[in-house]
């Protein structure tokens, strides 16, 4: 084994130096992932107060806000975990397109939902990736 396999890393210049720590990370306290939540209830219950206008419109946000809901609640449980915080951007992503996939664009209430929690979401789940990265694979500091 190397010394790479023993939590080492390796410096710009390849030399080997250090311990990588970990960071554990409280569960149910990132405020982005409680936020997320947020943007998929509201996106779930938007077509009981905003027409989209079909019956797939309406599935279309109330599936995305649950799917939604259920990544939050997953992440909240296991706040490092990279994966969830691009699923959150790749539902994002999808509730901002839904309003020209299901045809709802003239559904000014139900578009206009789903374009700013889509795109909230897609900025939260992004930001949150990095400082995640950040955190896991920290050096230790040399005493």
């Amino acid at each position: 084994m190397s010394a790479l396999d023993h939590g080492a890393v390796r410096t710009p210049g390849g030399a080997v130096t250090g311990k990588v720590v970990r960071i554990q990370m409280a569960p149910w306290k990132k405020w982005q992932d409680w936020a997320v939540l947020a943007a998929g209830v509201v996106l779930a219950l938007t077509p009981l107060w905003f027409d989209p206008g079909t019956t797939s419109a309406v599935w279309a946000m109330v599936v995305l806000g649950a799917a939604l809901v259920v990544v939050s609640v997953w992440s909240l449980a296991m706040p490092t975990a990279t994966a969830i915080e691009w699923t959150h951007a790749v539902v994002g992503l999808l509730a901002f397109l839904a309003p020209w996939i299901f045809s709802y664009t003239g559904k000014s209430g139900a578009a206009w939902t789903s374009w700013i929690l889509g795109a909230a979401t897609v900025v939260l789940g992004l930001w949150a990736v990095p400082r995640i990265e950040h955190m896991l694979h920290r050096p230790a500091a040399h005493h």
